[in-house]
């Protein structure tokens, strides 16, 4: 029991030392580094979280595309690959239609 008070009273002696030892400028710095460090771990827990919400959405659009797919197989419905409108009613459409 003894040696935990006394090493725990050293160690404090010492960081008590250290902080008094540091003037405003080191303080700002330090204060500094660890903002950057925090915001490098938050950021990279929020990039994390959002490539794993990504990664869901695009499973799920698969999996209805995969169904769409499957019901246009049984009906035998062709699989459009371009769904842009012809633009046959539009005078002068830059686009050829053959």
């Amino acid at each position: 029991m003894t040696d935990r008070i006394v090493t725990t009273a050293s160690y404090t002696g010492s960081g008590i030392s250290i902080v008094s030892a540091l003037t405003l400028t080191d303080l700002g710095i330090l204060i500094g580094i660890a903002t950057a460090l925090a915001t490098l771990l938050l950021n990279g827990v929020y990039h994390y979280r959002r490539d794993r919400r990504e990664r869901e959405a695009h499973a799920i659009r698969l999996e209805v595309l995969r169904g769409e797919a499957e019901d246009r197989r049984r009906t035998n419905l062709p699989v459009v690959l371009d769904r842009r409108r012809p633009c046959a009613d539009v005078a002068d459409c830059p686009y050829s239609h053959d």
